[in-house]
């Protein structure tokens, strides 16, 4: 909400801040996803893959091989640059990786994949976050080989079933 506010204050737009749960928490607990997990997850990073200056690379090397959850804000249409920065981070090729496209509306939509594979990943619609770790293969309706492709109500039926 940075720049939004920004823009606020220079129109001098009165605004108010609600707080809430961030579309990282939220897109993960719709798509079954925890992003913590005590045998696989620890930390959970959150970053923009789209940054105002382009000179200013997140370093993800920090996060590599350890026991961290990534969350990419804005991951842009481009997987085959954020795989490769993934990899050049040193994020393992079979690290599993997922897409989730417009969370927690009707309209939600989730890819699951492995960073070799996020090239070849569906152009989802926007807004998207993609989560990259371990815990994604701890989603509700993950399959072995992670590239499967789903599209989920913001209640899946098996969400429901729980609730139940």
């Amino acid at each position: 909400a940075g720049e939004e506010m920004e823009s606020l204050r220079r129109a001098n737009v009165r605004y108010e801040i609600v707080p809430g749960v961030t579309s990282a928490l939220g897109a993960a607990a719709s798509a079954g996803i925890p992003l913590t997990h005590r045998r696989t997850s620890s930390t959970i990073v959150l970053s923009a893959g789209h940054r105002a200056s382009e000179n200013s690379d997140v370093e993800w090397s920090q996060f590599a091989g350890s026991e961290s959850t990534l969350v990419v804000y804005m991951p842009g249409r481009d997987y085959s640059e954020i795989a490769n920065k993934l990899a050049a981070s040193g994020f393992a090729a079979e690290t599993p990786c997922a897409i989730i496209s417009r969370a927690t509306t009707p309209h939600q939509r989730v890819h699951l994949t492995t960073i070799s594979n996020l090239r070849h990943s569906p152009q989802l619609a926007a807004p998207t976050l993609l989560v990259v770790g371990e815990v994604v293969r701890l989603a509700d309706y993950a399959e072995q080989n992670f590239s499967a492709h789903f599209e989920l109500s913001a209640k899946s039926a098996h969400q429901e079933e729980r609730l139940a």
